[in-house]
């Protein structure tokens, strides 16, 4: 796995924390994982992921 290094408003920061804090997730890492992959989830079935990917037979 590889380390990125992103910069994230102070509000959206303290929502994060926030959802720590209340026990919903265990890190900024899991929320931020958690967050991008349903974004890319749902990007990808708007395109129709399925079609951009190459068989390998």
């Amino acid at each position: 796995m590889r380390s990125i290094r992103v910069s994230i408003p102070d509000d959206t920061l303290r929502d994060i924390d926030l959802l720590i804090k209340i026990g919903r997730y265990n890190s900024r890492d899991e929320v931020i994982a958690k967050a991008l992959n349903d974004f890319l989830n749902r990007e990808f079935v708007k395109i129709n992921y399925g079609k951009y990917l190459t068989r390998s037979y």
